[in-house]
């Protein structure tokens, strides 16, 4: 049952975001970060031990690979499937990676099935 995501702004998807290969990786773990340092910043999600909303960009946490299905959270990502970002949110990894998320961004995640 593949997940599927994506970034809205003024309504539009996001275009040039990496969705695929290593990048796409990060990206999606960057993306899932996000939701949960907004929709649930007590939820600790961090080997460490520290919860999402202590987690700051450019860190990530790497989630996408630890069952983002199972995730027991009360984030808007996970349980509605749409989230609007309140802060904006810059990832520049390296030349080939930089990601920007801005407020009022708007996060979806679903899955298909078939």
């Amino acid at each position: 049952m593949p997940l599927n995501t994506r970034v809205l702004r003024d309504g539009k998807p996001v275009k040039g975001l990496p969705w695929s290969g290593m990048e796409g990786e990060t990206m999606l773990n960057i993306f899932l970060t996000v939701g949960l340092t907004e929709g649930d910043p007590e939820l600790v999600i961090a080997a460490d031990g520290r919860k999402a909303g202590e987690i700051n960009a450019p860190e990530f946490v790497n989630i996408a690979w630890t069952g983002v299905y199972y995730v027991n959270t009360k984030a808007p990502l996970w349980q509605k499937g749409r989230q609007v970002l309140t802060r904006d949110y810059t990832y520049d990894l390296d030349p080939k990676l930089k990601v920007e998320l801005k407020k009022g961004d708007v996060l979806e995640m679903w899955r298909s099935y078939g």
